[in-house]
């Protein structure tokens, strides 16, 4: 057996230990740092797009290898332990625990307290959310004070929760929309969004416009005639000319300060086309020069 020698060795291959792996190559520049993962790689770069459409297709988990032997579960879940933990399936999401989060067995006589104070672990939420570079609005709670504020502005509320905002603060109750670790949300949508032509895809579940339904039905319809006149699946969004505009779209109308998080949404699209690229099916990326599809496995 082949031995490794290291002056730190990390258990975990999540994301927290890449954050913390990072923090202590900071510290110690020289430091050898090693982390052990029990769970083996399931990103199958190579049957990754084949996986995602078959989940569109008949609702198939699109992590095949993601399940524990004996046990099962609805819907797409993560399960397992496994190279890169549940940053396979993070969406962004930075909520914080609150300060009495920390004295359960103080305040209402549940658990155990947490053996260090608020103090301490709230500056090190602050620094976490600067490597992640999140956005959010100060909580309205007291107890959720913060000592810093986020890297980055909120994200602006979409119509729904901004009528949910109103029915809330109308019956007295404080709205705190959720922090979110922009670059990396930015960059999901733009890896989802080339496949709005598609009905059961997971950015037009995920918004309720599969079948033009929901309060963004019109996107939905959208795809809908995208798909139908111009080729079907993978069609005018899966070309270069469909990136090229958008991301002259993007760029240009992009507010000061948020340019970042138009380059993160635009390196998502294009990776998306390229994962696709890798797949059997490829992609018309010349269209409308050329209807061929290009696929880099081929």
């Amino acid at each position: 057996m082949a031995v490794h020698e290291c002056d730190v060795c990390i258990i975990g291959g999540g994301i927290t230990s890449a954050l913390l792996a990072e923090k202590l190559s900071e510290l110690r520049p020289s430091a050898r740092i090693i982390v052990v993962e029990v769970g083996r790689s399931i990103f199958d770069r190579e049957n990754r797009g084949r996986h995602r459409l078959r989940a569109m297709e008949y609702g198939e988990h699109p992590w095949p290898d993601d399940y524990i032997e004996d046990q099962q579960a609805k819907g797409i879940i993560s399960m397992t332990m496994a190279v890169g933990g549940q940053a396979l399936h993070w969406g962004g999401a930075c909520n914080r625990f609150s300060q009495e989060d920390l004295r359960l067995r103080s305040m209402y006589g549940l658990a155990v307290d947490w053996p260090l104070e608020w103090d301490e672990l709230e500056r090190a939420y602050g620094e976490a959310e600067g490597r992640l570079n999140v956005c959010g609005d100060p909580s309205p709670y007291p107890e959720d004070a913060r000592s810093m504020p986020y890297p980055q502005p909120p994200m602006p509320l979409s119509y729904n929760l901004q009528v949910l905002k109103t029915w809330a603060e109308q019956s007295g109750l404080r709205f705190s929309p959720l922090p979110m670790a922009l670059i990396s949300g930015a960059a999901l949508v733009g890896a989802l969004l080339p496949d709005i032509d598609h009905n059961n895809s997971t950015i037009r579940v995920k918004t309720g416009t599969a079948r033009g339904k929901g309060p963004l039905g019109v996107f939905g319809w959208i795809g809908g005639i995208l798909a139908a006149t111009l080729g079907g699946h993978r069609a005018f969004t899966h070309t270069g000319l469909c990136f090229a505009l958008l991301a002259w779209a993007v760029l240009h109308w992009t507010p000061v300060g948020f340019q970042a998080y138009a380059l993160a949404f635009l390196v998502g699209y294009a990776s998306h086309i390229v994962a696709d690229m890798l797949t059997e099916g490829g992609v018309p990326l010349l269209w409308p020069l050329s209807s061929k599809r290009i696929g880099l496995w081929r």
